[in-house]
């Protein structure tokens, strides 16, 4: 769709993942909605503990907050909505709509994404 399927995590600028949907745009961030191999690469990525459990996720202290060897708390809860599908925004973290023609370091902030996509 208009060639903005596809986001960063700012943390991470040079990996990129395949998005279904953004939804409304959090803070100026993209708000990806994705399938569950993708959100499962975007958190294996990013290194912050979790598990799964059944379709939900359990995230689980900031691995920044975690000492060597200490085992992380599960605090939230992520669903699979009814599509099975998972809306990031629940994450709350700084993700970027990245143009169909760009590189992951040349990104396009959120606010410059066409209406048609903040719809989910």
């Amino acid at each position: 769709m208009l060639g903005y399927m596809r986001f960063t995590l700012d943390a991470l600028p040079d990996r990129s993942w395949q998005a279904l949907a953004f939804g409304e745009p959090w803070n100026g961030w993209a708000t990806p909605i994705v399938a569950r191999d993708v959100f499962s690469d975007v958190l294996n990525a990013s290194g912050e503990p979790h598990r799964w459990a059944g379709d939900d996720l359990w995230l689980g202290t900031p691995a920044a907050d975690l000492m060597p060897g200490e085992t992380p708390d599960l605090w939230n809860r992520i669903e699979a909505e009814e599509a099975g599908t998972y809306a990031l925004a629940a994450l709350g973290w700084t993700f970027v709509a990245i143009p169909e023609s760009a590189e992951p370091s040349h990104v396009a902030p959120c606010s410059n994404l066409p209406e048609s996509l903040h719809q989910v």
